[in-house]
């Protein structure tokens, strides 16, 4: 299994799965789309997903921490800049 495959590899496979999540509201990420081409075990696809899921959760947590860091630092230079004015 690979994830976000180039489309060599892409090409080679079997087959191919596209996923959608959204992020719930503790974090964790829900598939609220899918589409399949070609044939596959649902054991394939089980870990396939579970693999998508992974990486999604990775990049929600990825958003949310720069989100984080950029309201913490726009929130704590604006009363400073004021100051200086």
């Amino acid at each position: 299994l690979v994830l976000d495959a180039d489309a060599r590899t892409q090409a080679r496979a079997e087959a191919n799965w596209l996923f959608a999540f959204t992020r719930t509201l503790d974090g964790n990420a829900q598939m609220i789309a899918s589409d399949s081409v070609g044939p596959f075990k649902m054991d394939t696809f089980a870990s396939a997903l579970n693999l998508a899921r992974m990486g999604a959760q990775q990049i929600f947590s990825f958003y949310k921490e720069m989100m984080e860091r950029k309201l913490s630092v726009d929130i704590f230079t604006k009363p400073e800049q004021e100051l200086a004015s």
